[in-house]
C-alpha cells in the first residue's frame, strides 16, 4: 500500500533534542550586572537576575528579539554572527568573560536525549522517509550540537536553519518554503501534503497545517508517536 508521507520534518530544541533555557539565564546571571535607579537611593550596579536574562533575550517581539535576531543573522551595525552576538550581551550586562565561558553557558541549555527518539529516527529512515529538519538555531549552538550529538544529526538528511537562510519560524510561511525546497532535492515533487511535522510550538506546527501539511505537536516521543499513527505515518 502507497505510504501517504514522502518525508518526515521534524524541530530540533525540544523534539530530537530537549534543553532547558533557564539554565542559560541563571548562569550568565552569574557574571551579569543591570544599573537600578532604586538601589540606594542614588542607584547603582547590581547582580543581575535570572528573569532579567529571559526577558532581555527574548523581549517583546518574538520576531524582533535579541535570540531572534542572532538565529536570523540580522544586522545591528554589522552582521550579527556569533562575535557580535556575544559582545552585544557581554556590553548589556557588563559581563567580564571568555568566548569560551560564554559558549559553554550558552551551550549548558541543551540535555541527553531520549533513546526512543534516535530508536524511531534510525526506524524511519530504514522505512524509507527521507528526514528533514527545520529548526530556529544559530552558529554557537549548532557547532556544539552537531559535535555533541552526532548519532542524531546524521539521521538527518537535510536540515534548513533559521541563520542560514535569514528567517525564523515566526515569520511564517517564508520560512517554511524552504522545507519542500530541501526535499525536493531527496524526493522530486514533493510539497507539503506529502510531509508531517513536529514541533513543540503550537504556533510553528498551525502554520505547517496552513501551508498544507500534516504537524503534531510535540510533547514527548510516544504521544508524538500515537498522534503521527492517527495521521497516516507508518514504520
Amino acid at each position: 500500500m502507497k505510504k501517504k508521507f514522502k518525508a518526515v520534518v521534524f524541530d530540533c530544541g525540544n523534539v530530537a533534542i530537549p534543553y532547558c533555557f533557564s539554565k542559560v539565564c541563571y548562569g550568565f546571571a552569574e557574571y551579569a550586572r543591570v544599573w537600578d535607579d532604586g538601589l540606594l537611593n542614588d542607584g547603582a550596579f547590581r547582580k543581575a537576575r535570572p528573569h532579567e536574562i529571559m526577558a532581555a533575550m527574548y523581549g517583546d517581539d518574538d520576531k524582533n528579539s535579541p535570540l531572534r535576531r542572532f538565529e536570523r543573522g540580522d544586522t545591528l551595525i554589522s552582521d550579527m554572527g556569533a562575535a557580535a552576538f556575544r559582545n552585544s550581551i557581554r556590553a548589556k550586562f557588563r559581563m567580564e568573560i571568555t568566548d569560551e565561558e560564554f559558549d559553554d553557558i550558552w551551550n549548558s541549555m541543551f540535555l541527553p536525549y531520549d533513546p526512543g527518539m534516535l530508536a524511531w529516527l534510525e526506524a524511519l529512515r530504514v522505512a524509507g522517509y527521507p528526514l528533514i529538519m527545520a529548526t530556529n538555531n544559530n552558529a554557537i549552538h549548532m557547532k556544539f550540537l552537531r559535535e555533541t550529538y552526532p548519532q542524531m544529526f546524521e539521521q538527518f538528511e537535510r536540515i534548513v536553519t533559521s541563520q542560514e537562510i535569514g528567517l525564523v519560524k515566526s515569520d511564517g510561511k517564508i520560512f517554511y518554503d524552504h522545507v519542500p525546497t530541501a526535499a525536493r532535492s531527496l524526493v522530486k515533487d514533493i510539497e507539503y501534503s506529502d510531509m508531517i511535522y513536529f514541533d513543540d510550538v503550537p504556533a510553528y506546527a498551525e502554520t505547517f497545517r496552513k501551508c498544507g501539511g500534516s504537524a503534531v505537536l510535540f510533547s514527548e516521543t510516544v504521544p508524538a508517536q500515537l498522534e503521527a499513527v492517527k495521521l497516516g505515518l507508518e514504520w
